[in-house]
């Protein structure tokens, strides 16, 4: 009996080299050794349950690849099969990106069915992460499961997670299946986003999207529906949007961030979104209302991706929600990138109140923009650890200060 199983995809050591006999290359040492192994553990015993679904040494090659990726054959299948009686297993963490290959032929269809309903046998089920997506030899593009969006949403709708960290990326990888479900109205990815933004009992919750302009578009619409129930037990919040495709176009965050503001016991925000997403007021607002009335938060990193701040009012909203926790020493990592056309006097306002309360800034990037404003590449605010001292750590903010006040004085 075991409570803890975890595979990961490591890549197979070179043969020229002695292999460590340790559990991350146990794929590459015995003969079919994930399916063998989820064939063989006791799964009532099981409280963490970790897979990536590595390609295996096959037993006798007799002429093929000494290697095998026997993911959809047997491991995943297996897999779904025992997880009916799992019925202690309070954390299950699995990617999916060895099985899109066969998502495109609907050979998963089935599988993923049967993982929705033992999933809901799992009734101990706290934490649960899955990276849905994966890269299929003849396209560019990363491709996500359907039919497993499907298949988690019951549990996130049960509402016994505490933890959910879903990753999604691309395009469908069964895309005539995709487009039987939207013929009858069904659309995954949508009704994924507002289970997950309206599961009330979550302490964390990480969502990361990339490469997809459709599904950051289904994010604010579940978002943006009125009388929703949303996440009021939030300790820790990471949304990640990364898009590197035409310019974006009336892509507004406010209806998102305003889906936490009553989190009130937050910790740690994380945010991640293209430049266009931060334009305009209603999105300084909505930055504000969030950052605002959390007395636990001590923790906070923001990318703009080189947003323009033409109204001047972003630093200082920050500023703004973030002074009481500033203010009461709470606050212990304030780290913000690509946010350009920053005021001057704003910034060194900013800096002034996290110096008073114990915070120096170790990594400072500018350049300079016009009429005092400047271009914010990466400005890092971090609590003193203990044994420090501000004569021990250089304060690059105060640095600048002191290069722009030698070159003022020469002009």
């Amino acid at each position: 009996k075991v409570s803890h199983f975890e595979v990961d995809n490591s890549p197979f050591p070179s043969p020229d080299e002695p292999a460590a006999r340790n559990w991350q290359t146990a794929p590459s040492r015995i003969p079919h050794y994930l399916s063998r192994s989820l064939n063989s553990i006791h799964f009532p015993s099981l409280r963490l349950l970790a897979l990536d679904f590595p390609a295996t040494r096959r037993r006798d090659a007799t002429g093929h690849a000494d290697v095998i990726d026997d993911a959809c054959g047997s491991a995943f299948p297996t897999f779904v099969a025992n997880l009916s009686s799992a019925r202690n297993l309070e954390r299950l963490r699995f990617t999916a990106g060895r099985l899109m290959a066969a998502e495109r032929s609907g050979q998963m269809e089935a599988s993923y069915e049967i993982l929705a309903e033992n999933l809901g046998r799992c009734g101990r089920l706290m934490d649960l992460e899955v990276s849905n997506l994966g890269f299929v030899r003849g396209y560019r593009d990363p491709l996500y499961s359907v039919a497993l969006l499907r298949a988690v949403i019951p549990t996130i709708l049960r509402g016994k997670l505490e933890r959910l960290k879903v990753a999604i990326a691309g395009n469908p990888s069964d895309p005539i299946y995709a487009r039987k479900l939207s013929t009858r109205g069904i659309d995954p990815a949508f009704d994924f986003f507002e289970a997950a933004l309206s599961a009330e009992g979550l302490s964390v919750l990480e969502l990361s999207i990339s490469t997809s302009l459709v599904l950051f578009n289904l994010l604010v619409a579940a978002a943006s529906i009125g009388e929703a129930t949303r996440p009021s037990r939030l300790t820790k919040l990471r949304l990640n949007y990364e898009y590197d495709g035409a310019p974006l176009v009336d892509l507004s965050l406010a209806p998102l961030l305003d889906c936490f503001p009553e989190c009130l016991s937050l910790e740690s925000v994380f945010l991640n979104f293209p430049a266009e997403c931060w334009e305009g007021e209603e999105n300084v607002a909505a930055l504000w209302r969030l950052l605002e009335n959390k007395p636990s938060l001590s923790s906070v990193t923001i990318s703009f991706s080189c947003f323009v701040d033409k109204s001047g009012r972003m630093i200082e909203a920050m500023a703004e929600g973030l002074a009481p926790i500033i203010g009461s020493k709470v606050l212990c990592k304030l780290s913000v990138f690509g946010l350009r056309a920053v005021g001057g006097e704003e910034m060194s306002l900013l800096q002034k109140s996290l110096r008073a309360s114990g915070m120096m800034c170790d990594k400072f990037q500018v350049r300079n923009n016009r009429g005092g404003k400047y271009d914010v590449m990466i400005m890092n605010n971090r609590k003193l650890m203990e044994g420090e001292s501000v004569r021990d750590v250089k304060d690059e903010f105060e640095e600048f200060q002191w290069v722009l006040l030698q070159e003022q004085r020469i002009l």
